[in-house]
Formats: C-alpha cells, structure tokens, sequence
C-alpha cells in the first residue's frame, strides 16, 4: 500500500483530470436513458450550459460558505498564536496536565468541537500539533491526531449539532418525495451518536497507539527531529500578568456576548431550533474573542508596540492560505459539474437497481451503505450535499427492507464520518496538510494519507461492529426512534 500512497497525486492534480473526465463521460453518456426518459446524463459541452456555467464561473467558488469560515478563523487565530497566547496557555495547561491525559482530552475535545461546524478543523489539529511539539517533539503525531478526532468524530456529539437538523430534514423531505408523511427529528440518532463519542475516542486511540505511531517512528521521527525545539522556558512575570488580564478579558466578553444574545440581537427569538442565530453568528463571534484577545495579549506583554505589527501577523497567518484556495477554486466547479451532469443520479438508480437484484437484506444493505457513504466522500467531501443526493434513493430502498430513515441516515453518518480524514475532496484536507507541511516541508499527500488511514479503517470497523451490536440489543436510536419501521 505504501507505493501506491507515494504515488497519489495531490488533491488539485486529481480535481483538475477529474473535471476533464466529467466532460468527456458526459458526452458518451448524454444518449443513453437510464431507468426512464426523464432521467439521462447532460452533455456538458452544450453550447447553453457551456455559456451559462462561464457567466456564474467565479460565483461556484465564492459562493462556498467554508471559504468565508477559514479566512475568518485564519485571520483571528492567526492572531492569537502570533501574539504568544496559545503558546502561554499550552505552557500553563502541561504543567498540570498527566501525559496519560493528553491523548484522550485532545481526542474529546476533537470530537465535541462539531458544536462549532467546521471550525473545529481550523482550530484543533495546529493546537494538538503544539502540545505534542512541546511534549514529545512529535507535532505531525499531534496534528493527525487532532484531525483525525475532527473529521472522524464529526457525527458523533453529546448534544445536538448543527448538522442533525439538516440531515434529518433532507430524510423527511425524501420520506415525503414517495408520498408518506413522516418526520424525521433532530434527535433521531441522538443515543447511539451520544454513546459513540467514547467508541470514536477509543477506537482513535487504538489506531494512535497500535499503528500510527509505529508508521511515524518508522518513517519520519528522524526528520522531524530536525524540527526540535529549546528547553521550554516558564512564564514570565510579564506574560503570567498578561495572561491574567486576557482572561478577565475573556470573561468580560462573554458577558457583554451572553447581554446580546438575550437581549438586543434576539438570537433565542427564531422558531423551533432556538441555536440556529448562535450558529449563524459563531465564526463572527469567535474572529471577535481570537482576534480581539490575541491584540490585547500582544500589548500587555510587550510582544508588539503598534497595531503595524498585529497587521503584520493577520498577513502571516494568511501566507499558507495559496494551495488551499486552489483546492477550493477546483473543487466547487468540479461539485457544480457533477451535479449538473447528473451522474450521481444515474450512479444512484444504478446501485438501487444492483440491490434490487441481488436480494440484499437489511444487514447487508446497511454495510452497503456505509461503504457506499464512504467511497462517495472521495469524490464529494460536504456531508449535506451527498446525504441530499443519495437519501432519495437509500431511504426508500431502506423502507423496502423495513427499516426507519433514522437507520439509513445513521448508516450513511457512519461511513461519511470515518472516511472524512483520507478524502483529499474533504474542505479541509489541503488546509491540514498545509499545516502539517510547516512541520516536514517535503510531506506528500500519498505520505500524509498513510498516518491517518489507520485511523479510518480502526474507526469504520469499530463503528459497524457498534451498529450492530447496538441493533442487536434493541436499544432505540433515539427519542421515539427505533431501526425497524411500523
């Protein structure tokens, strides 16, 4: 496996001939009809689809709501860690911190950062890479670490995220698509996905401990020495000043945010889902805390004398932001054409068909979709656009063999979860891989793939045997949310 890991082209190459594939697929395949006349796939060179994808050509790209995240985030964070603050912290925080613990609060913390979407992948993984730089001289151990509880623990949370109603309302409106009025609720996989918190936690600290750091000491612990780091230093009586007043900063902001939130900006005033302003405003709010506690920090410890120089640091953080721009320019035209040519449609009638065929039963047919979920997040890594393209399919197949929605939505989070740190389509990959090139410059994607697919292949095996057994024993999904429907 390592050979061909060596030889996998980076994630830009690969977009790029994907792309040109479409169009040459979508031409030989524009005159044949599948399953009935309506559905065929577009041929991608008519001259009206040709005009109007170059009229919108930059709105596919700007319009790609993780872009505006990251560089939000980028900016804020950038600031905090130039300024000494993360750094300050990471020094107070190991002092009392067990080495034992390091693995499993970072793990946890991984996990529960999908309260905040995606900016637990900005945020995480260059942290865990810190402390495991002053811990062990081992910061490409720390930053897959990081982004392996990130990306592979995004469905499982103690409380209900952001995602859960999105995807439950994508399974309702398939339910509906076929005529049958059903609701499919936020917390329709709330128990198992609670429960799967401490499964995702053990299974990456298996993989962590019984394979990635062999394949780290094997073949790059000799480089990455190279990257070692002076004794650490204590705090000094400046920044322990500092970081004192930062924090009552902190505290200070909390409230003045807690004021607004009840009061003037009415975020807990918006329906059913009172969370949603709060999620709508918490990359604004987290730039604001970043952003405004790394400035204060910087002057209160003497890092900087003017405001020039916290610009200085916004411009340094942005610096490394090249390739993952590139990755995101390809990918939202690649996103576009595939769902305009309608392939994904043709594959899906084409795997609803196979099944039909082969007499798959339910057990099978959950297994399916996992690994279906995760070979389809190679090709497209947002977890809302794949479940809208393949819920209409998989749903109904599923009611066909008695199970609830609930079921093959908790399937389908399964395999898209535990495949999402190998998916070179993923929003964030390039971006980590970006930060993990900071550490090893020379650090391929076919390099970087080979420390984490032990993380998903220990996680997906885990978490099917968990399925199952959880199945097995009868236990409900959630509330009023149970595997087989009545």
């Amino acid at each position: 496996m390592n050979k061909y890991l060596k030889k996998f082209p980076d994630p830009v190459s690969l977009l790029f001939f994907l792309t040109i594939s479409l169009f040459v697929m979508s031409y030989f395949l524009s005159d044949i009809h599948f399953a009935q006349e309506a559905l065929r796939v577009k041929n991608l060179f008519e001259m009206n689809f040709l005009k109007q994808y170059l009229v919108n050509f930059p709105q596919h790209f700007l319009n790609y709501r993780p872009l505006g995240i990251v560089v939000a985030i980028m900016v804020g964070m950038g600031v905090l860690e130039k300024s000494g603050f993360i750094e300050a912290i990471l020094k107070y925080f190991l002092t009392f911190l067990p080495s034992k613990a390091i693995v499993p609060t970072i793990l946890f913390v991984a996990i529960m950062s999908s309260l905040a979407a995606d900016v637990g992948h900005v945020i995480i993984p260059p942290i865990a890479a810190r402390i495991f730089l002053k811990k062990y001289n081992a910061p490409l151990l720390g930053l897959c670490l990081g982004f392996a509880g990130v990306s592979g623990g995004l469905s499982a949370n103690l409380l209900i995220t952001g995602l859960d109603p999105i995807l439950a309302e994508i399974a309702t409106q398939a339910m509906e698509n076929i005529g049958i009025s059903y609701v499919v609720k936020s917390t329709g996989n709330w128990y198992f996905l609670c429960a799967s918190v401490f499964l995702v936690m053990m299974a990456l600290m298996i993989a962590h401990h019984f394979f990635v750091k062999k394949i780290y000491l094997r073949s790059f612990q000799q480089e990455e020495n190279s990257c070692a780091v002076k004794k650490e230093k204590a705090l000094l009586p400046l920044e322990k000043r500092a970081l004192k007043e930062t924090f009552f900063l902190f505290i200070l902001l909390f409230g003045l945010n807690a004021y607004l939130i009840w009061g003037p900006l009415h975020f807990f005033q918006r329906g059913e889902n009172v969370f949603q302003g709060l999620e709508e405003s918490l990359t604004g709010l987290l730039f604001i805390y970043s952003f405004s506690l790394g400035t204060y920090f910087s002057f209160r410890s003497k890092k900087v004398s003017s405001f020039g120089e916290i610009v200085g640091m916004v411009y340094q953080s942005l610096r490394n932001l090249g390739p993952y721009f590139a990755l995101i320019f390809f990918l939202t035209q690649f996103l576009y054409l595939f769902k305009e040519s309608n392939l994904i449609l043709v594959g899906n009638v084409f795997l609803l068909k196979t099944f039909t065929l082969l007499g798959v039963y339910w057990p099978s047919f959950l297994l399916l979709t996992i690994i279906t979920s995760s070979l389809f997040n190679i090709f497209i890594g947002s977890a809302i656009t794949k479940w809208a393209l393949l819920a209409p399919f998989f749903i109904p197949l599923g009611l066909e063999m008695n199970l609830t929605p609930e079921v093959v939505m908790l399937a389908y989070r399964i395999g898209d979860s535990a495949s999402n740190n190998i998916s070179p389509m993923m929003p964030y990959f390039l971006l980590i891989l970006g930060f993990a090139q900071e550490y090893r410059p020379s650090l391929k994607t076919g390099d970087f793939l080979k420390l984490l697919f032990p993380y998903s292949i220990i996680l997906l095996l885990s978490w099917i045997i968990f399925l199952f057994t959880w199945i097995y024993l009868d236990f409900p999904l959630g509330p009023q949310a149970g595997v087989f429907y009545k």
